[in-house]
């Protein structure tokens, strides 16, 4: 799973071609599930950035923001499966760009899991695989793009500090294919990303008990 990430300042590390109707990506050091974040998507009109109004997927049947369930990260091996995550793909999909991620490990006598901060070894940014939804507010009469993260199988970084999940990280190379409207093959997109990123092109160093996402706003 991800349970938080960080975010570059600017587009100009990512290789996505920004155009001026992108909106700002702005630096952050903790984006955690119901917070705001830029996404990446395409349409016929071409590939477009904006600003998601929540991380935390809320499908379009949903009667209420705030669902029973968590929704932040999708499995990929239930993209399919899951009444949630059938509304969203193949269609929906998008890139979230990212500095890093934290996760929190179980370790042995410790009554607290350790947080470990996971990004490239250069701190080159990147893009996790994702799904976006509109939901329609009654009580607001408002619009909200929500998204999630895809989530697979860890690589062997990820399983020697112990975690068993990770985020889908798309390759740039990949960018295009993911975010094409016209590829709805499901078979084709999810082997896009089923192979999870190389543990030696990660690093991941454990931080402080004491850290809170909620202050690294």
């Amino acid at each position: 799973m991800c349970g938080a990430f960080t975010t570059p300042a600017g587009w100009n590390a990512l290789d996505l071609h920004p155009d001026e109707d992108w909106v700002e990506l702005e630096q952050s050091f903790a984006v955690r599930p119901f917070d705001s974040a830029v996404i990446v998507s395409a349409t016929q009109d071409g590939i477009k950035a904006g600003r998601a109004d929540q991380w935390s997927l809320i499908p379009p049947f949903a009667k209420e923001r705030r669902l029973k369930y968590s929704t932040f990260n999708a499995r990929l091996d239930k993209l399919i499966s899951s009444a949630v995550w059938r509304t969203a793909f193949p269609k929906r999909r998008c890139l979230v760009p990212v500095n890093g991620f934290f996760e929190r490990v179980a370790e042995k006598g410790a009554t607290k899991k350790r947080p470990f901060y996971i990004q490239h070894p250069e701190q080159n940014p990147f893009c996790f695989a994702g799904l976006w939804s509109l939901w329609h507010d009654e009580e607001d009469k408002k619009d909200l793009l929500t998204f999630t993260v895809i989530t697979t199988e860890p690589n062997d970084l990820m399983k020697e500090i112990g975690h068993h999940r990770m985020p889908c990280i798309v390759e740039s190379s990949d960018y295009q294919s993911w975010l094409d409207p016209n590829n709805l093959d499901e078979g084709a997109l999810t082997n896009c990303i089923r192979t999870p990123f190389a543990g030696d092109a990660l690093s991941a160093y454990a931080v402080g008990y004491d850290i809170n996402y909620r202050d690294r706003k």
